[in-house]
């Protein structure tokens, strides 16, 4: 199950962003965690920042051509979304830690235990 940080703007003046830092368990569906992370906390749109953890599995498109993975570390992931009804827009794209890295778009994927994705917005 999904758990849920939020971290509202500490200094106002200085128009500083409110943080979502969501954290998920192993299997759960990485982009259905943010979608549901979004709407939970009303977020309309929102920026991916930062990540850290792995992917248990998932699809990659990356240099045009979908590639599985399986039990991969990512280094990095940057992307926006939005949330519209209950439709969840945009993209994130992910850097593996792999022996042969990717870069690409994820296309769907679940979280190795402990995955976390910091949202700002």
């Amino acid at each position: 199950m999904t758990r849920f940080d939020v971290i509202l703007g500490a200094n106002s003046q200085k128009k500083e962003k409110n943080k979502l830092k969501l954290i998920l368990d192993a299997g759960d569906n990485i982009l259905e965690s943010i979608k549901k992370g979004m709407l939970e906390h009303k977020v309309p749109r929102a920026e991916v920042v930062r990540i850290s953890g792995g992917i248990e599995k998932g699809i990659i498109e990356a240099d045009g051509q979908k590639q599985g993975v399986e039990e991969i570390g990512v280094l990095s992931a940057k992307g926006k979304f939005s949330v519209s009804g209950d439709d969840l827009w945009g993209s994130m794209e992910v850097f593996t830690s792999s022996k042969n890295p990717l870069k690409g778009k994820l296309l769907k994927g679940t979280a190795q235990d402990g995955l976390e994705i910091q949202l700002e917005y």
